[in-house]
C-alpha cells in the first residue's frame, strides 16, 4: 500500500475530535453490516481461508448497508441528495461485479458510492448522536437557523434523562 492509500495520523487532527470519533464510529457499524451481509451471501471468512475483496467494493457494500438502514428507520437523506435506493444501489453494484469491476458507460469504480453516501453523514447527522443517545440524529435542512437550533435544543431538552 502507498502513501497516498492511507490517511497520515496528523492529518486528523485538522478534524473536530467529535468527527473524527463519529467516523471511527460508523465504520465500525458499517464493518459490522457488511459481515453480516456477507455471510448472508454465504460468504464466510476464517482466519485460514480469508476473502480478498477490493477495499472500495467493501466501502460500497457498506454504503449500502448504511443506506438500507437509513431506509428502515424512515431516513432518506441519501434520496434528497440525488443519490440512489439501497436497492438499486445494491443492483448496480452487483453488475459492477459481475464486469469485474470494469468502467462500463455511466458507470463508477469500487469506492465511489461510499465517498457519496458519506457527504450526508458529515453535513445531516449530530456527529455526538450516537453517544448522547445511542442512533444518528439527523439535522433538518431549515430556512431559518435560529429555528433549527431552537427545535435541536427542545428535542435534546425533552430527550434529558430524569433527575429523579
Amino acid at each position: 500500500m502507498s502513501t497516498s492509500d492511507t490517511t497520515h495520523p496528523s492529518s486528523l487532527s485538522l478534524f473536530p475530535a467529535e468527527q473524527v470519533r463519529y467516523a471511527g464510529q460508523c465504520a465500525s457499524i458499517d464493518a459490522d453490516r457488511v459481515a453480516a451481509y456477507l455471510s448472508r451471501l454465504g460468504y464466510k471468512p476464517t482466519p485460514e481461508n480469508p476473502i480478498a475483496l477490493p477495499r472500495g467494493l467493501l466501502l460500497d457494500f457498506g454504503a449500502i448497508q448504511r443506506m438500507r438502514a437509513w431506509e428502515e428507520a424512515g431516513i432518506d437523506v441519501h434520496r434528497q441528495a440525488g443519490l440512489p435506493s439501497a436497492e438499486e444501489a445494491d443492483i448496480y453494484l452487483t453488475i459492477l461485479c459481475i464486469t469485474s469491476g470494469r468502467k462500463i458507460p455511466h458507470s463508477y469504480v469500487f469506492g465511489t458510492l461510499a465517498s457519496k453516501v458519506f457527504v450526508p453523514v458529515w453535513n445531516r447527522f449530530v456527529w455526538e448522536g450516537l453517544n448522547l443517545v445511542g442512533a444518528d440524529i439527523v439535522l433538518p435542512f431549515a430556512d431559518n437557523e435560529d429555528e433549527m437550533i431552537d427545535a435541536i435544543a427542545e428535542y435534546l431538552w425533552n430527550s434529558r434523562p430524569n433527575s429523579n
